[in-house]
């Protein structure tokens, strides 16, 4: 699948037309969720580390431990939390989505 330069020009043009879109007849959320799910696995990353450079600094063995358990299991429950989150947001969506073509449908 190739994009071209007109096809890039288009999506960023709608993108944007979306934004100000007042009567919201179109979704913005859907086209960003990947970058947004992105984002928040590179914050809980950052969160981590920071978490176990401040307990670093007290200790070098407790700082391991941290190293060893808590961190990897943090960054499991961030990016499973993080997930469901993301995949509730895209259902609602699409559950918008399907309720719109019923509603088409019936109209006619």
């Amino acid at each position: 699948m190739n994009i071209n330069a007109n096809d890039a020009k288009a999506a960023g043009i709608s993108f944007f037309k979306t934004l100000l879109d007042f009567s919201f007849s179109e979704f913005v959320t859907p086209q960003i969720v990947k970058i947004l799910y992105g984002i928040l696995l590179l914050l809980g990353a950052c969160i981590a580390l920071a978490g176990f450079l401040n307990v670093l600094k007290y200790s070098a063995l407790v700082g391991l431990l941290v190293l060893i358990i808590v961190v990897p299991l943090f960054l499991l429950f961030w990016v499973v939390i993080t997930r469901i989150y993301m995949e509730m947001v895209i259902v609602a969506f699409k559950i918008a989505g399907h309720l719109k073509s019923i509603d088409e449908k019936n109209k006619l």
